[in-house]
């Protein structure tokens, strides 16, 4: 039972390092808003403290969420962690105060263990297990069995009445439903506290009955700021209440199918309110007076508040439609204590009804039958829950990266991927909240500034091979396109950003900030991981002719951008407008033999070689601009024979012929042709490289050209 706990609980915790990004989510903006507000003195601390929406009480939400962000700098990958420490917590206290309750070397506890780790550790709960937010909905029950677990040791009378107060008091600032625990409390405390405790312990009842008299005078004056949107679907009256509920107490079939099954939830929802109901019947009936009965109670008690929880959230969000009682994944978990509780009674009935057998055979039988059935429907779902899980998780994880490069970016560029994140339109607050994490050092990495700019342009930086390739350049009405691949070998996954930018001085003027998503299968059979099938990205930008560009694969979880090969500060040369690569006959990309090793400056290369000599047909490439005095440096590459080929370079708009090797010389690896085409004005020329020869040998390879390196003398080419 344990390895199952440890499964269930080591895969999420596994999703949430995997999946999990390090950037404020969805409702934690508005709680930085709060903190912002609070900081600045726009608003009191008091009335942050009285902020309610909706179920939930949001003040103490805000105060832990601060506590948590100054002790981890606002670390959400480790917020995420101590969730699923507190979720794993849960666990843990419900089987020990299970095992004491019962008689020693009972085999109950562990199936607690299980059965409450199957359950809450749910795949469908993605959106819990991925947000920083504090997990309220299982920090009601987890006070609830801290009061428990208090009240089972040997403290005094008056210290277990006083630590239930506490709970309960916290547990009410939390959600509207910790208010149960005020009733909920005595249920228990009553096995563990001596009937003359109310008179003995004035003073802790005293405590108990002004602390719940405090919580319900704050509900009343507490003030409403952020409430949740109007209801946009569905119907009012007690048919849409049920029918909400209903879904809401079985959403644990959530995901399980390729849309949300209402219906299947419905069903399940209502089956589990009956077996509950059933169970705590027979055990009131039947175990009144013997030892189990402590533990039905504590474990009665997370039944009834889960129902009674689930009431009050079909009450305030039935509005908003069946499907989002289905579709919230947090409800996922919320609504997860009802099963743990119907499987723990039926444990706890069957290991109680072994000892009446036979005289008990049908109530055993029964209850045996069901709870198989629960488990086994159970399993079933999770089948299918895990890859449809795993594939919104690894989504959400792509919305909120982009979101995450907005807002280092949001500095010097408007990204729209900034809502991916934010729970409202409103541009300015955002903006407002980026600066303000930004002044405390909570952004990791820092909003980009003129520091990474500068270290962007560096002459110190060289291309990454690793990192990707651009290896589509053209220009057309007047407007560069760019497009290649990009990856990040350390954490095998496909780029967070490409970030096109042109050298400008010292420094890189940002021309466009673009995701990967295009499907690059050559790249996923070179490198043979999933992610590098969608490693493909496309950027238009508008550059001046001859300008130097920067395109970097950026890692957003490091602040790292490493610059793609094909494009960088080998000044590789820009296509004039109409610019393109037109490859006939066996041409292809990369179309050279291996010996000849990689083309000097990483700049695309294309060859008539793939895997055969006999393969023939023409490339042209271009046009290129030349300014006037301006050289060009073309890499080369032929193969044992040169008979058939042809190189030659012509202006673009009078078609004369200004440089030819025909044939190139014989170089089995690469060299640079560096043509004299000096002339006193500019000028815009074509390459055409031509392959007629079929024999063994004869084939030759062209990498981009680059601009001419200075202090070199450039190699004529015979004429025609």
């Amino acid at each position: 039972m344990l390895a199952v706990a440890l499964l269930f609980a080591g895969t999420i915790l596994r999703d949430i390092l995997r999946y999990g990004v390090d950037v404020p989510f969805w409702d934690q903006w508005d709680f930085v808003a709060a903190l912002r507000r609070s900081s600045s003195g726009e608003t009191s601390w008091l009335r942050t403290l009285f902020l309610s929406g909706a179920e939930h009480q949001l003040g103490l939400q805000i105060v832990w969420s601060v506590l948590v962000w100054n002790l981890t700098q606002m670390n959400m990958v480790a917020s995420m962690v101590l969730n699923w420490t507190f979720a794993f917590g849960f666990c843990i206290l419900g089987t020990w105060i299970t095992a004491r309750a019962l008689p020693p070397r009972s085999v109950i506890p562990w199936m607690v263990l299980a059965a409450a780790s199957f359950f809450i550790f749910n795949p469908a709960a993605y959106q819990v297990w991925l947000w920083g937010l504090p997990l309220v909905h299982l920090l009601v029950p987890l006070l609830m069995f801290a009061g428990f677990a208090c009240a089972q040791t040997r403290a005094s009378d008056g210290t277990k009445i006083v630590v239930s107060a506490i709970c309960a008091f916290f547990a009410s600032f939390l959600l509207g439903s910790g208010l149960l625990l005020w009733f909920l409390f005595p249920a228990v405390l009553i096995y563990y506290v001596k009937p003359t405790a109310l008179k003995t312990e004035r003073l802790a009842v005293l405590v108990y009955g002004a602390l719940c008299g405090a919580c319900l005078m704050i509900y009343g004056f507490g003030a409403l700021q952020g409430e949740s949107p109007a209801p946009t679907s569905g119907a009012g009256g007690l048919g849409a209440i049920a029918q909400f509920f209903a879904a809401y107490t079985g959403n644990v079939v959530s995901l399980s199918a390729e849309t949300q099954p209402v219906l299947w939830a419905q069903l399940l929802g209502s089956a589990f309110i009956m077996c509950f109901t059933t169970l705590a019947i027979l055990a009131f009936r039947g175990f009144r007076r013997r030892s189990e009965w402590p533990v039905i109670t504590i474990w009665g008690c997370l039944g009834s508040y889960s129902i009674a929880s689930g009431l009050m959230v079909a009450l305030g969000r039935h509005g908003y439609g069946l499907a989002y009682a289905v579709e919230s994944s947090r409800y996922v978990l919320a609504s997860a204590f009802l099963p743990i509780s119907v499987v723990v009674l039926a444990f706890v009935l069957i290991h109680a009804y072994s000892d009446e057998l036979p005289s008990s055979i049908r109530l055993y039988s029964g209850t045996l039958c069901m709870t198989l059935i629960v488990l086994m429907a159970g399993v079933a779902l999770r089948f299918l829950q895990w890859p449809r899980a795993d594939a919104m998780m690894a989504n959400s994880r792509a919305s909120q990266t982009a979101g995450k490069v907005a807002v280092a970016s949001s500095g010097v560029l408007g990204m729209p991927q900034w809502r991916n994140i934010h729970p409202n339109d409103d541009r300015d607050s955002f903006l407002r909240s980026v600066r303000f994490l930004s002044g405390r050092n909570w952004l990791r990495p820092a909003v980009w500034n003129e520091a990474f700019f500068r270290d962007l342009a560096s002459p110190r930086r060289k291309p990454e091979p690793a990192y990707g390739y651009v290896d589509k350049f053209t220009m057309e009405g007047g407007k560069l396109q760019l497009g290649g691949w990009a990856y990040l070998p350390d954490r095998k996954l496909r780029a967070d950003a490409v970030i096109v930018s042109a050298r400008d001085g010292a420094t890189a003027r940002l021309l466009a900030v673009v995701f990967t998503s295009a499907p690059r299968r050559d790249v996923y059979e070179s490198i043979h991981e999933l992610e590098a099938l969608s490693t493909g990205w496309a950027a238009e930008v508008i550059a001046a002719p001859g300008e130097v560009l920067l395109c970097f694969a950026y890692d957003a979880v490091t602040g790292q951008a490493h610059l793609l090969s094909g494009v960088g500060p080998d000044a590789l040369m820009a296509p004039a407008d109409g610019a393109r690569v037109e490859l006939k006959g066996g041409w292809t990309m990369d179309g050279y033999h291996a010996d000849a090793g990689r083309p000097p400056g990483n700049g695309l290369a294309f060859g008539s070689w793939a895997g055969a000599d006999a393969n023939r047909g023409t490339l042209r490439l271009g046009p290129f601009r030349l300014d006037a005095q301006g050289g060009i440096s073309i890499p080369l590459v032929t193969g044992p024979s040169n008979q058939g080929l042809a190189v030659f370079i012509r202006d673009e708009a009078t078609k004369e012929i200004l440089a030819e090797l025909a044939p190139p010389p014989i170089r089995l690896t690469w060299w640079e042709w560096e043509p004299r085409l000096r002339s006193e004005r500019a000028r815009t020329v074509e390459i055409i490289a031509e392959d007629n020869g079929a024999g063994w040998g004869q084939w030759q390879a062209l990498a981009w050209p680059q601009v001419q390196k200075k202090g070199r003398e450039p190699v004529a080419g015979s004429r025609r």
